[in-house]
């Protein structure tokens, strides 16, 4: 095991974040060029490249663009086989040959939901223009029950709920991405999404600085994996990603989730002082990635993950004043980075890492540990575990 000391300066530290971001680039993989340079690429809004740049991800390849449409046409004869006819609704003001639904305007969703659609083959994207029409009320979707590849709301300065989407229970079963991307700095409420019961691929929640809490949705959701998967050759990587939402501090929708396949994000939530709503995490975990949460206190939520089959980085987090929830990781494949968490002196939760066979303390077979707080392994190793 290889253990690098690094000292808090500017420079250093630089580098420190750079050495995280080659590592997490490294293991996930980049988009291929010829996504890059594909029309479809081009005309994919912001927010959704940022969360497709997760989908397409991949340690063991890259999926070029060649690979992609295939996986579209596989999509389409998977929702056939659902029932679900690539033509949406009968009647849809705007040509979907691939079954994709896009509502930028109020005029929009009053449209579709007039024709009391039920199913949609592929992708449904709300996605406010912010022109004279913005979308303020999606009641009139209340019939649809089923998407067949991604939910994205990218909701403007109008729309401060999600009710109207209450009636859909399934998202992303025909491929090749099933994400659930919410971003809005209006929304409020997202409750809407609580009967939602399968999912395939990651849950995105973005971007909702007025966002306070949310305690019946994604409640039914247990597991962020690929058992809902019809086939093997699917995109999406199975990640929860919550990410700067100003005012968020409870997330006990996420109560009952006890798997995720890949990657547990917590990135620039200011609000957030504890992640104790996913406690029923367990299993194994490729990345957990905890970013710039300035008022987070303690990992606590997290004392039932046991191994890792990628990295742990804690960076950024001011207030971070212990790692106990850390306990009963034993297991680490590649590196666990500790870096500017200022207040962090206690790091008993790394013992059982650290020390692997107690009390001789052996540490081979352990990834790499680097640290940049008040944690040393000669400390912790002399701490002991955590009581």
């Amino acid at each position: 095991m290889v253990l690098l000391f690094f000292s808090c300066q500017k420079e250093e530290y630089q580098f420190q974040k750079e050495i995280i971001g080659h590592e997490i680039n490294k293991n996930l993989g980049d988009v291929h060029p010829s996504i890059l340079q594909s029309d479809w690429w081009k005309q994919q809004p912001d927010f959704e490249k940022e969360i497709l740049k997760i989908e397409l991800a991949s340690e063991d390849n890259q999926i070029t663009f060649e690979e992609l449409q295939k996986r579209f046409t596989q999509a389409l004869r998977n929702a056939e086989k659902d029932g679900m006819r690539a033509s949406v609704c009968p009647g849809y003001p705007s040509p979907n040959p691939e079954g994709h639904v896009d509502l930028c305007t109020q005029a929009d969703v009053d449209a579709i939901g007039a024709l009391g659609c039920k199913k949609i083959s592929g992708r449904l994207r709300i996605f406010d223009t912010l022109g004279v029409d913005p979308i303020c009320d999606l009641t009139p979707l209340h019939n649809i029950t089923k998407i067949g590849s991604a939910l994205n709301i990218q909701a403007g300065s109008c729309l401060t709920s999600l009710d109207g989407l209450d009636n859909i229970k399934s998202i992303g079963k025909s491929g090749p991405f099933g994400f659930v991307g919410v971003n809005g700095p209006a929304l409020t409420d997202i409750e809407a999404l609580a009967n939602v019961k399968k999912i395939t691929g990651s849950i995105n929640i973005i971007g909702c600085d007025n966002l306070v809490s949310f305690t019946n949705a994604f409640e039914n959701i247990t597991s962020i994996d690929s058992s809902y998967v019809p086939s093997s050759s699917f995109v999406s990587q199975y990640v929860l990603n919550i990410d700067n939402n100003a005012s968020l501090v409870d997330i006990s929708g996420f109560r009952n989730l006890t798997n995720i396949d890949r990657i547990l994000y917590i990135r620039n939530n200011a609000s957030l002082q504890n992640i104790d709503d996913l406690s029923a995490l367990s299993g194994n975990l490729l990345f957990l990635i905890v970013n710039n949460n300035g008022s987070l206190e303690n990992l606590d939520g997290l004392s039932g993950l046991t191994t890792l089959s990628g990295s742990i980085f804690l960076f950024d987090n001011p207030l971070l004043q212990n790692v106990d929830g850390l306990s009963g990781v034993t297991s680490v494949a590649l590196n666990v980075f500790l870096q500017n968490n200022p207040l962090l002196s206690d790091c008993c939760g790394l013992y059982n890492l650290v020390c692997n066979d107690p009390p001789a303390c052996s540490t081979s077979g352990i990834g790499n540990i680097f640290f940049s707080d008040g944690c040393q392994e000669v400390d912790i190793i002399a701490g002991g575990p955590c009581l």
